[in-house]
C-alpha cells in the first residue's frame, strides 16, 4: 500500500471489495493491481490509492472505523475519483462515490453498462460537468486507456 502524504497528487481508485466471492475477488484484485501499476507508469506525477490492494483475502478486511476515516480523508484530498463498477452490487464504493460527488471531485465511473449503475447515477455525467461515465467491456488495456484519457481531459487542464 502506498504511504499517504496530503501533498501527493493522488487518484482514488474505488471498487467493490466485500461484495465479491473469494475466487472472484482474487481475479478482480489481480486486474486492479495491474491497473494501478499501469496508471502510475503512464502518469508518474500521480499516485494511485486503492484499498483493495492491501487486502489479501476477504477474511482479512480492515477495521471499519479505520477504513471509513482513511478512505474519506483520502477522498477529501484526492485530485480525482475513479469508480470501477464491474457489475451491479451493493457496495461501500457507492458511498465513496456519493462523498466524492458531494465534494465535487473530478469523477470517472467505469462500468459495462450505465444500466448497471443505481438509477440516480446513470445520468450524472449529463447533470454535472465534473463527472464522466464510460460504459465499456472490462478489459485491462481499455480501462487503462479510459483512465489516461480522463486524466488528460479532466485533471491536467485544471
Amino acid at each position: 500500500m502506498n504511504s499517504y502524504d496530503e501533498d501527493d497528487k493522488e487518484i482514488f481508485l474505488s471498487t467493490p471489495i466485500s461484495s465479491f466471492g473469494p475466487d472472484e475477488f482474487q481475479d478482480f484484485k489481480t486486474l486492479f493491481n495491474a491497473l494501478h501499476r499501469a496508471i502510475e507508469l503512464n502518469n508518474p506525477e500521480y499516485r494511485v490509492f486503492c484499498a483493495a490492494e492491501s487486502i489479501s483475502s476477504l477474511d482479512v478486511l480492515d477495521d471499519l472505523k479505520y477504513s471509513a476515516i482513511n478512505d474519506f480523508q483520502r477522498i477529501e484530498n484526492c485530485i480525482a475519483f475513479v469508480l470501477f463498477y464491474p457489475k451491479q452490487l451493493a457496495t461501500s464504493a457507492l458511498v465513496e462515490l456519493g462523498y466524492a460527488l458531494a465534494l465535487k471531485k473530478s469523477i470517472l465511473i467505469i462500468t459495462p453498462r450505465k444500466e448497471t449503475l443505481p438509477f440516480l447515477c446513470r445520468k450524472m455525467d449529463v447533470v454535472y460537468d465534473f463527472v464522466d461515465i464510460q460504459s465499456t467491456k472490462i478489459e485491462h488495456q481499455k480501462v487503462v486507456e479510459l483512465i489516461g484519457n480522463f486524466i488528460d481531459k479532466k485533471i491536467l487542464p485544471g
